[in-house]
């Protein structure tokens, strides 16, 4: 999946955050799916435009527990790269990523991926 580009299949937000660490580097944003989110994000993704997953991490050294991160990139309309990270996995349990299907079953752990 790193180094890959992937199509939207459920409308996400990019929320600005400040993160400049080892796993990371330097992202500015974080990618959320759209649930009814009432704050305002600083950019919206819909369905069908196309991110840049750069890498996908396994994170085990963090106050929440394992969890699975993917940083990635969108070039906005205005020409702009915005750097996010998104993460895929509460605990160990894989959420359905916006570039996936519904199908996917939810019992899926980081475990089962390639």
């Amino acid at each position: 999946m790193s180094g890959t580009h992937v199509k939207i299949l459920r409308s996400c937000s990019l929320f600005n955050v400040s993160s400049d660490n080892k796993i990371f580097g330097n992202v500015s944003h974080q990618l959320i799916v759209d649930e009814g989110i009432s704050s305002n994000p600083a950019h919206n993704i819909l369905v069908g435009e196309t991110i840049f997953i750069e890498g996908v991490h396994k994170i085990t050294s963090d106050t929440r527990g394992p969890w699975l991160g993917v940083k990635g990139h969108w070039i906005s309309k205005t020409g702009g790269q915005i750097n996010f990270v998104y993460c895929w996995s509460k605990g160990s349990k894989l959420l359905i990523a916006p570039w996936e299907t519904d199908s996917y079953p939810e019992t899926r752990t980081f475990n089962d991926l390639p």
